[in-house]
């Protein structure tokens, strides 16, 4: 999903002046790195938070794990905006990117969609 092996890279054509799947731009490494946090604090939240919560009786789980969740999910946001001004991303993709945060592994099929709309 981050992008195509070493071996086999593929030529990109760069998108708004930048190649998102060979980067090194800090801004876009973050949105990318939050966006899988941030899916793997939800997966972490629904299937062993939560079980922990109404199976064990341990409320602290979904306390500490519902925390890290929001905080990525708050960061991911603000990285969507700076990204959005650096690039000069349209309004409509920061919103949809945002729309994306909100469904399960959304922020992976976002981060896909920048990856493919960058090799056409």
């Amino acid at each position: 999903i981050l992008s195509a092996p070493a071996d086999t890279a593929l030529p990109c054509k760069p998108m708004n002046g930048i190649n998102i799947s060979s980067t090194t731009d800090p801004i876009l490494k973050r949105l990318r790195w939050l966006g899988i946090a941030e899916a793997v604090s939800w997966v972490l939240l629904l299937f062993i938070a939560m079980p922990l919560k109404y199976f064990a009786g341990q409320p602290l789980a979904v306390k500490y794990v519902g925390w890290i969740h929001g905080i990525l999910f708050i960061l991911y946001c603000v990285h969507l905006l700076l990204a959005k001004l650096k690039f000069n991303w349209p309004l409509g993709k920061m919103i949809m990117g945002g729309v994306y945060a909100f469904f399960p592994f959304g922020t992976l099929f976002f981060d896909r969609r920048i990856v493919e709309g960058s090799r056409k």
